[in-house]
């Protein structure tokens, strides 16, 4: 068994078993810095997400819906759908989880929605759907300030402090990044 003690923010991956899921679960569950806390995976759910995915148990318990996977998660990650990406959204953001959307569908109107909702609870979030993740992420720290990337350490690493602090949500896209107003 691979099971570990938590360190460092507790993710919630919705689209577990999709191609772009499986492979955030793998790099959330081999670091360090973080902790693959639960996975949403309709099929998949009642089931450890390690044995879904390399067939040895992670003590990662998978979930049928996001809803009920937030408790203990410190950021949902979504890989799922358009249909539903929206509703995922809005779900972390009621239980004051942060939100990684890897996952496009979303509207002007509802990104304007979440960026307000977002603020007034002091949640971040960052819509990355069909756009690098990390591209996303390293335009946004651009538009806070400058972030020196010391060789041997992972963008969570550098990220971690600006996740425990207020922070505007930013949204970035195809066209680039901005900060949600």
């Amino acid at each position: 068994m691979s099971e570990r003690l938590q360190s460092g923010p507790g993710v919630c991956l919705a689209g577990l078993t999709g191609w772009a899921g499986q492979a955030v679960a793998r790099a959330v569950h081999a670091t360090s810095d973080m902790t693959l806390v639960c996975g949403v995976s309709r099929q998949g759910a009642g089931q450890d997400a390690g044995l879904l995915l390399d067939a040895q148990m992670w003590g990662v318990p998978v979930h049928k819906s996001v809803e009920e996977a937030l408790e203990g998660a410190d950021v949902l990650v979504d890989y799922t759908s358009h249909t539903v990406i929206r509703r995922h959204v809005m779900a972390a953001l009621d239980c004051g989880v942060a939100v990684v959307v890897g996952t496009s569908g979303l509207t002007g109107h509802d990104y304007q929605e979440i960026s307000e909702i977002a603020r007034a609870k002091g949640v971040g979030v960052i819509a990355a759907g069909n756009y690098s993740l990390t591209a996303a992420l390293m335009s946004g720290l651009a538009l806070s300030q400058p972030v020196i990337c010391p060789i041997g350490k992972s963008l969570t690493t550098l990220l971690t402090p600006r996740l425990t602090r207020p922070a505007a949500p930013l949204v970035s896209w195809r066209n680039g990044s901005r900060r949600l107003a």
